[in-house]
């Protein structure tokens, strides 16, 4: 972990199996910036920041399970920077690294995790896991800038203490008198900082909104879902787009001016095409290329004392969509059916993604995506 400052972890799991984790920080990231989401069932994200670069080996963070029912497989992602804000290679030669992992109970009802050989970070292991896992790599893009964080947030919020600074050096009595009074410089030198709050926003994604949705389906209310506003000051042009590998996004950012620092952006599931703000405006655009045929990707804002997750509208391109309005209205009436007609992600039923991906394609193939109909 030599020169690594920026860590960006997504842990995967199967919420059948594991229930209520906690996430521990590890020795070797001690006294850096961690912020740990576990809100979301069957997933956990992990953010770590540290002003100064990690040097040698040891576990970054323990995740724990409350409780479990037979086994299953865990799936961490990893993106790292350096101090420089640059991409670091990990295991496999890209910029991301993707491992499975084999969990199973011991005699005392512990889960057990077996690391993949080769990823520049350790997990609990235990004896009786079995069968080592494969180890793949992706391409993924890692953007930083600088800003302060938005005074309204919406969505579920956490808020967190992390330490920011350790303790001030012990001042060596001088050989001559001291002034009578320090000035307010020289007491802020002396006097320990106080902890920072980490405030998490992560706004719900569009996918989460058809999941949600438990009344009629018509090809007006469907298209209202996918054109619900995702968040009050980030917004998606368009606000549908098909990860095709060819179609960009434009991300425009609203951040408050309460922090005169700028804000790291961190892209998941996609790479940064370009990354612009004018010097009076408050706003930052943010152009990215989804990876090609991802559902799911997101763009996440950090600084000092918040992060933003912000969830992508994007869906991958399905051929048997077709542009009129009355298919498109047969194609919802089959949606819950016991032997459905219509299953465009093979997974052997028609649910709400299937409402979710006809939507998005549907929208794009009328060229009408990103105007609400």
């Amino acid at each position: 972990m030599d020169g690594v400052a920026g860590i960006d972890l997504s842990v995967l799991y199967d919420s059948k199996l594991l229930a209520s984790p906690t996430v521990t920080q590890g020795g070797l990231v001690s006294g850096s910036m961690m912020v740990a989401n576990t809100n979301i069932p069957g997933s956990i994200r992990i953010l770590v920041i540290s002003t100064k670069a990690f040097s040698g080996a040891g576990p970054i963070v323990t995740i724990s399970f409350g409780s479990h029912t037979g086994t299953g497989n865990l799936s961490v992602s990893t993106t790292m920077i350096d101090s420089k804000q640059a991409a670091v290679v990990v295991a496999g030669g890209g910029k991301s690294s993707t491992m499975d992992f084999q969990t199973s109970a011991d005699a005392s009802g512990s889960a057990g995790f077996i690391q993949a050989p080769g990823v520049p970070f350790s997990q609990p292991t235990q004896n009786t896991v079995t069968a080592p896992p494969s180890s793949t790599s992706t391409a993924t893009s890692t953007s930083l800038g600088t800003v302060s964080m938005p005074k309204e947030t919406q969505g579920k919020i956490d808020t967190k203490s992390v330490e920011t600074a350790a303790a001030a050096e012990p001042v060596l009595e001088p050989a001559i008198p001291a002034p009578a009074e320090t000035t307010n410089n020289e007491k802020q030198a002396i006097e320990p900082q106080k902890p920072a709050e980490i405030s998490t926003v992560s706004y719900k994604g569009i996918l989460e909104v058809f999941r949600a949705h438990q009344g009629d389906k018509t090809p007006a209310i469907v298209i209202a879902l996918i054109n619900s506003e995702v968040a009050p000051t980030i917004h998606q042009e368009p606000s549908v787009v098909l990860s095709d590998g060819k179609t960009t996004v434009k991300i425009k950012v609203k951040l408050g001016t309460d922090n005169e620092k700028s804000p790291n952006f961190v892209l998941n599931g996609a790479k940064l095409v370009s990354l612009k703000k004018e010097a009076a405006d408050p706003e930052w655009v943010v152009v990215a290329m989804p990876h090609s045929n991802v559902l799911q990707a997101g763009l996440t804002i950090l600084t000092d004392n918040s992060i933003i997750e912000y969830p992508l509208t994007l869906a991958p391109p399905v051929g048997k969509v077709s542009a009129v309005e009355a298919d498109f209205n047969a194609f919802l009436k089959d949606s819950g059916a016991a032997a459905p007609k219509h299953d465009l992600n093979g997974d052997g039923k028609h649910d709400y993604l299937d409402d979710f991906l006809y939507t998005a394609n549907y929208l794009v193939k009328k060229g009408v995506s990103g105007k609400p109909e």
